[in-house]
C-alpha cells in the first residue's frame, strides 16, 4: 500500500454537480453516477455489489461503501470520503457541493402559502422526489 504525503495535492478535476448530482442519484436508488465518478477518479476498485457500491483501499485513500437510498447529505459525504479522504471537507470542490446541497434543501424546507392553506407542505421530502 502507497500512502500519499500529506503534502501532496488530491487529484483535481472533480466537479462540484457532478458530485451533487451522483449524491442525489444515490438517494433516489441509482449509484450508477458515483460509480462512473469514482471510475473517473481511477478508483479501478469500485464496484456495484448486492448491498451499494463499495471501493478499496487504494490510491492512499481508503476504502467503503455506499448503499442506496443513503440521505443525500451522507451520500455526499461518503463520495467526498472516496474522491478525497479525510481531507473532503476542506477540498474546493466539496465546499460547493455542500453549499448548493444546503441551499436546494433550504428551498425544498420552505413552505408555500398554496401548500400551508392546504396543510400539504412536509418538511422533509419524500423518497423519488427531486431534491
Amino acid at each position: 500500500m502507497m500512502r500519499r504525503p500529506r503534502d501532496e495535492a488530491t487529484p483535481a478535476g472533480h466537479d462540484a454537480d457532478a458530485i451533487l448530482e451522483a449524491a442525489v442519484a444515490a438517494w433516489q436508488g441509482d449509484l450508477g453516477p458515483a460509480l462512473q465518478l469514482l471510475r473517473q477518479a481511477s478508483r479501478k476498485s469500485a464496484r456495484l455489489t448486492e448491498d451499494g457500491l463499495r471501493w478499496g483501499q487504494e490510491l492512499g485513500l481508503p476504502g467503503g461503501a455506499l448503499p442506496p437510498e443513503t440521505d443525500p447529505f451522507t451520500a455526499l459525504a461518503l463520495l467526498g470520503f472516496a474522491l478525497y479522504g479525510m481531507r473532503w471537507p476542506q477540498e474546493p470542490a466539496m465546499r460547493v457541493a455542500w453549499a448548493k446541497a444546503g441551499k436546494v434543501w433550504q428551498e425544498l424546507r420552505r413552505p408555500t402559502p398554496a401548500g400551508q392553506r392546504a396543510g400539504t407542505d412536509d418538511p422533509m421530502p419524500r423518497q423519488g422526489t427531486l431534491f
